[in-house]
């Protein structure tokens, strides 16, 4: 049963986001592979929105991890 957006919590809320990123991603790089012997320039413009979404991906890893070691830094401060 699918659940409403509302009820997610944030480590869900970002892992659809990256999901939905890299879904997205995929959609681009069959459209390009599909246009790309009869619409080359069109091919191209997807490769570069497929390139586009990957900063942030890596981004988003980048901002979970520096998340879980603040959390784990103030867990160790709190706790001595």
């Amino acid at each position: 049963m699918a659940r409403k957006f509302r009820d997610l919590s944030e480590q869900e809320i970002l892992a659809l986001a990256i999901s939905l990123e890299e879904e997205d991603g995929r959609i681009y790089a069959d459209f390009a592979d599909g246009l790309g012997d009869t619409y080359p320039a069109t091919a191209q413009m997807f490769r570069e929105m497929q390139a586009m979404d990957t900063p942030f991906l890596s981004a988003a890893f980048q901002v979970v991890v520096g998340g879980v070691l603040v959390f784990l830094a103030g867990i160790l401060i709190g706790s001595s």
